[in-house]
């Protein structure tokens, strides 16, 4: 049986065993190395450095990586109420979209959470306003958490190559509040990575969009009419009708507006928990119809854009082959 032993002679301060040993733990605890590429590639930043005082190392990031923008910028986020990002973006596309020179123009696409659209600490409207565009995954005709299926995505691609994402939400309080993070994402080694999640973003900033004329046209229609459905889906959940679309601010309106022609009055409070709405009898319940609010025909494809469209399917081979040819051709970029 082998049994521990006391060392023969103790380690004096300066002896020769002392150094072996004292330089054997150093190399143990020393940080581990990395290529240079792989310590690169990715940059963490952590609001905790916030606390006291009373900066904002994450808005700062965020919006450091987005003024470096030559092409594009996506940005998928919950929640967008940070002053500083709002108008770092506001400046972006004041001073490269707001002239006639389309050539140093920045493609900027804004997806929120449906959330967003009637949130009074929202910076959507501000975006809207200065020409940004913004889509809202609408998935009811009026928000009633228990039946949502949220947007929670927190990050932002930038020409096809940094991504920056995280727990982080674009606000005040994920800022100065919480404990959050955000992780930059650059350099060749993370391009596999890059492209996946400007897949995504591609995915939802198209997302059923094809059905939204046919599902106006059905809410709009009258008794007689092929298009006409005596039940309205309230929530995009169910199988009567069960597809949340991308839409804009002016899209979302239109379609509150004809639910309340009919006589829907979504937002009430007594209406929200209900799933749909009996426009003859104007009643509210959550008892499933028959059928389908859309055509079959109507209610099918993916809703993406068409290929060649900004931000539609192959939007990022384009824009990386772009650069391909601008560094080929020796211009580096702008």
């Amino acid at each position: 049986m082998n049994t521990l032993r006391p060392a023969s002679r103790p380690l004096r301060p300066g002896g020769a065993r002392a150094g072996a040993f004292l330089a054997a733990a150093a190399v143990l605890l020393a940080p581990a190395a990395f290529p240079a590429s792989a310590r690169a590639d990715a940059e963490a930043v952590f609001t905790s450095a916030n606390h006291g005082a009373g900066t904002t190392v994450c808005a700062d990031k965020i919006i450091e990586v987005m003024q470096s923008a030559q092409k594009s910028i996506s940005i998928a986020v919950a929640h967008f109420n940070s002053d500083a990002v709002t108008a770092a973006l506001i400046g972006i596309q004041r001073d490269r979209n707001g002239d006639s020179d389309r050539t140093n123009d920045v493609k900027i696409s804004v997806l929120l959470d449906m959330g967003e659209y009637g949130d009074r600490n929202s910076q959507s409207k501000a975006l809207e306003a200065a020409g940004i565009e913004v889509r809202y995954k609408t998935y009811s005709l009026a928000f009633y958490h228990p039946e949502t299926q949220l947007m929670h995505h927190k990050y932002m691609i930038v020409d096809g190559k940094d991504l920056v994402s995280g727990s982080y939400n674009w606000s005040d309080t994920a800022e100065q509040t919480n404990y959050e993070n955000i992780i930059h994402f650059k350099g060749p080694d993370v391009k596999t990575k890059v492209r996946a999640f400007q897949k995504e973003f591609d995915k939802l900033w198209g997302m059923n969009r094809n059905r939204y004329p046919a599902f106006m046209e059905a809410l709009r229609a009258r008794p007689g009419s092929p298009a006409y459905r005596k039940v309205i889906p309230i929530h995009f959940n169910q199988p009567y009708y069960n597809g949340p679309m991308a839409l804009t601010r002016s899209e979302v309106a239109a379609m509150r507006s004809a639910a309340a022609a009919a006589g829907l009055r979504a937002g009430d409070a007594a209406v929200k928990p209900k799933r749909f709405f009996d426009r003859e009898r104007k009643v509210a319940s959550s008892d499933p119809p028959a059928g389908t609010f859309l055509p079959a025909a109507a209610d099918g494809g993916s809703g993406e854009l068409p290929s060649g469209t900004p931000n539609g399917p192959g939007f990022l081979d384009r824009l990386n082959g772009e650069e391909e040819a601008d560094e080929g051709a020796g211009g580096g970029g702008r």
